[in-house]
């Protein structure tokens, strides 16, 4: 054996915690590897002598990881969703985690996007909040299955609310985009019918809202009155009631922090100083808020007020509950 292999961490039988499950190594079965709970999640360990385990190197093929637990894995998976894990097994395509503190990430930003979704399809005002936990799939795109605690104002109530996000494959004409698969609270029984836990159907969406994502053209609000009819400028009383605007907005200045140009940590809250709003869906102008297929032309100003930012939001959905794609452009 090396001499510059790492030294194996041991741990004693009595750390683990055993739950349904889980499956007690024996010693004839002495060698093998096994899954335990350590600080939460599954971690990869073999039985050696005197009653401890220990954490191998690596599991070098499927073989390696013993068929109750890779059962149980699946089983979660299935039952839950997607939503509820606490295991990972070598080349799983799901893994789980904790969420941070820092509720500006990314999947605060997807859960809180969820949320929007699930209130603006319902009519509800649910407030986020906690972060709980979440699972990704990491397969050319990134998914999230968000799970975070909520409450409703109204009757100051508080439940789970559940939200599968997808991180898109940008086309060259986006800086971001997200679409929402699941947006529900979390159903009380395994068996519950699930809402809006269906593949996206594109061919629904108008082609008037596919193509680049170009800033509003200078005479937009002054052209031909059938061309006027599309647009409606948001008054500011337009954008204290429907505070989604400034998630809009938080939303399009997460791809500048995310390449650097600023914090966003240290850019918000942020200022909308003008938010234009686009529709071919046929409703009175104040009313164009409430289109589910619509652009945002949404200018903006941080909280230090250092920079001035500009960012078309496009916002489509194909008519199923709970799906919303989101794409976003910050024009130079």
């Amino acid at each position: 054996m090396s001499t510059n292999q790492p030294p194996q961490r041991k741990r004693k039988v009595g750390e683990v915690t055993p739950t349904a499950g889980e499956v007690t190594p024996t010693a004839a079965e002495e060698g093998k590897t096994y899954y335990v709970l350590e600080e939460g999640k599954y971690v990869p360990v073999k039985k050696v002598g005197g009653g401890s385990y220990v954490s191998p190197p690596a599991c070098e093929s499927d073989e390696d990881v013993d068929p109750v637990l890779e059962t149980e894995y699946y089983r979660q998976i299935r039952e839950s969703g997607g939503f509820d894990l606490n295991m990972s097994i070598p080349n799983g395509s799901m893994l789980p985690f904790k969420c941070s503190d820092d509720d500006r990430d990314e999947i605060a930003i997807c859960a809180k996007l969820g949320l929007h979704w699930y209130n603006f399809q319902r009519g509800s005002n649910f407030q986020l909040l906690r972060l709980e936990k979440y699972n990704s799939i990491l397969t050319g795109l990134c998914t999230y299955y968000i799970t975070a605690d909520a409450m409703d104002p109204a009757s100051d109530s508080r439940f789970v609310f559940q939200t599968c996000v997808t991180r898109c494959s940008c086309m060259t004409f986006e800086d971001f985009r997200i679409e929402t698969e699941v947006c529900r609270i979390k159903p009380e029984t395994q068996d519950a019918e699930d809402e809006g836990d269906c593949q996206w159907n594109y061919e629904a969406i108008d082609d008037f809202y596919k193509g680049d994502l170009k800033w509003l053209p200078d005479d937009a609000l002054v052209q031909s009155k059938d061309k006027h009819q599309q647009y409606y400028e948001v008054q500011d009383s337009d954008i204290r009631e429907n505070d989604w605007l400034s998630l809009y907005a938080e939303y399009a200045f997460f791809p500048l922090w995310e390449n650097s140009l600023t914090k966003l940590k240290f850019g918000v809250p942020l200022e909308i100083t003008n938010v234009v709003v686009q529709t071919h869906e046929a409703m009175e102008s104040k009313d164009k808020l409430k289109a589910g297929n619509a652009i945002f032309y949404i200018s903006f100003r941080d909280r230090a007020q250092t920079e001035d930012h500009r960012a078309v939001v496009r916002r489509t959905t194909d008519g199923v509950l709970g799906h919303l794609s989101l794409a976003v452009k910050c024009p130079v």
